[in-house]
């Protein structure tokens, strides 16, 4: 075998060399500039004072506070408000009542053949708009409590009679259920005239007046003896 010649060679590179794209520095990427200024045009720089600050404030504008603002101007805690039932978990119930986040009660507030659907509304009763953890606190049994406790006012401010039932006997009289509240009917206000044993009036239903309102204390007494004077005074 032959070898070939220093100038053969030589030809056989020079003729790969010329069928090669050669590039001109005009088509060349330019060459990036790190230290230009004009790199960092985009970045903030702070001073030292600045950063002794607990941070930088970045003012919002005053049409965004406005409308922020006015969805939180129907919203008022320790009140009643409306919710729409939005989702359900095993153990809760989500709703919406136009704040920027949703509120939970657990499903152990209704009766279990009660449970509202979603698309539902319903009057709960708002604790606070953000606990410790950022949660809404509602309460449906609160909500109804309130419901119930304005109704007897009224009955109250009105003198109207309703029916209580006799739940149990305490020191001094009879507690009794007038509809999710409970009040008491002093043993002196139970009859006209002395009740010598109060235990045959339990589970009994007796219509009676309210004589006496404390909103404060949540104290309710209700009478009986003075429907009976109202009937013999006819």
């Amino acid at each position: 075998m032959e070898t070939p010649s220093v100038k053969e060679a030589s030809e056989e590179i020079s003729d790969e060399v010329s069928t090669k794209t050669v590039v001109s520095a005009e088509e060349m990427a330019p060459a990036v500039d790190y230290l230009s200024p004009e790199l960092f045009q985009d970045i903030n720089v702070y001073k030292k004072e600045d950063l002794d600050q607990e941070g930088v404030e970045q003012e919002i504008p005053a049409e965004l506070q406005t409308m922020y603002l006015k969805t939180l101007s129907d919203i008022d805690e320790q009140a009643l408000v409306t919710g729409r039932v939005i989702g359900m978990t095993d153990n809760d119930i989500i709703l919406d009542i136009g704040f920027k986040s949703e509120g939970i009660i657990e499903q152990s507030e209704f009766p279990e053949d009660k449970l509202p659907k979603i698309g539902e509304q319903i009057e709960v009763f708002l604790e606070t708009l953000e606990d410790k953890k950022g949660n809404m606190v509602l309460s449906k049994t609160k909500a109804d409590f309130l419901k119930c406790w304005k109704k007897i006012r009224m009955t109250y401010e009105n003198s109207e009679i309703i029916t209580c039932k006799i739940l149990r006997r305490i020191k001094g009289g009879m507690v009794v259920d007038i509809g999710e509240i409970e009040a008491f009917l002093p043993g002196s206000q139970i009859d006209i005239r002395p009740v010598r044993d109060f235990d045959l009036y339990l589970n009994k239903e007796l219509e009676v007046r309210i004589v006496k309102f404390n909103e404060v204390r949540k104290n309710i007494v209700v009478s009986r003896k003075v429907l009976l004077e109202d009937e013999l005074k006819e």
